[in-house]
């Protein structure tokens, strides 16, 4: 029975990084919210603000999906230069980004899965969450 009920209600393991604890907090909360109203199972949510955490968390076990905000370019750019060598074991990355300095097409070229402008609407992150987990 308990791994019938695993199956069912898998635990996420979201990793959400960038560069202002305030908007990982808030973008946590949305994203998880999101998982749970769409059936996809419960959430556990970890954050890091530094090049040096985000490397250790993603070194510690599978991620499901990784939403990062960082209000400079560069800072994203890094981030997707790690996952692209393929060590890590993230599977969906989801970019929130602001300001002008990219489209969604411009980051699906990069490889992001999703690029969603903030404020993240939850009914887009619900979208893209029942897509990326059946």
């Amino acid at each position: 029975m308990l791994n019938d009920e695993m199956e069912r209600d898998p635990i996420r393991t979201v990793l959400v990084v960038g560069d202002d604890e305030s908007v990982q907090r808030a973008l946590g909360d949305v994203v998880a919210r999101a998982i749970t109203e769409t059936g996809r199972g419960q959430t556990t949510v970890l954050t890091a603000t530094d090049d040096g955490n985000v490397l250790r968390v993603l070194s510690r076990g599978p991620i499901d999906l990784l939403v990062a905000d960082f209000r400079e370019e560069a800072r994203g750019i890094d981030l997707l230069g790690w996952l692209s060598y393929g060590k890590f074991p993230t599977r969906t990355l989801l970019l929130t980004c602001k300001g002008p300095w990219g489209t969604s097409e411009y980051w699906r070229a990069k490889g992001v899965d999703a690029a969603v402008k903030r404020p993240a609407a939850i009914e887009e992150l619900k979208s893209l969450i029942v897509e990326w987990f059946p």
